[in-house]
């Protein structure tokens, strides 16, 4: 084989592994799109940014006040 048909050979293979990849990405966006899944993932995500979590200080904070209240 010369240079040029294995550079011609090179560049179709890069052309269809690219043009793969796209239907890949489209058929993946379109599955997520057609399913339930997003749904759930938006509802988890907001249930993970509204969830309070107590800092370490704050909680040290609530337990001496209620070691103070039941020792009173």
């Amino acid at each position: 084989m010369d240079t040029l048909a294995i550079i011609a050979r090179n560049e179709a293979m890069r052309q269809s592994r690219k043009i793969i990849k796209k239907i890949l990405i489209y058929r993946l966006f379109y599955w997520i799109a057609s399913s339930n899944y997003d749904v759930i993932l938006l509802a988890m995500v907001e249930n993970w940014s509204t969830k309070a979590t107590p800092r370490r200080n704050d909680t040290n904070i609530n337990l001496q006040a209620t070691k103070k209240k039941s020792n009173e």
